[in-house]
């Protein structure tokens, strides 16, 4: 799993959205979000702005400096 998959699915499991539903406010698959979570899908410097209005989160949060950098999730109001 990569870095960004591995946030990508902490912000989504914390807001307790489903792939299906993530997918939904992207318009992609559910099977999409699965394989960005795994990092088998890499999100483009296009998807990357819309996972984090979708995850509503910054866009930073869901790039680390460092493969180790901790991290706060904190969500922002709908």
């Amino acid at each position: 799993m990569s870095m960004i998959g591995k946030r990508i699915r902490m912000f989504r499991l914390v807001q307790g959205f489903k792939q299906s539903e993530l997918g939904e406010r992207l318009g992609c698959s559910q099977s999409a979000v699965s394989r960005m979570e795994k990092g088998e899908l890499v999100p483009n410097a296009e998807m990357i702005p819309q996972l984090a209005r979708a995850l509503r989160c910054m866009v930073t949060d869901l790039l680390p400096e460092t493969e180790d950098a901790p991290f706060q999730i904190t969500v922002r109001p709908a």
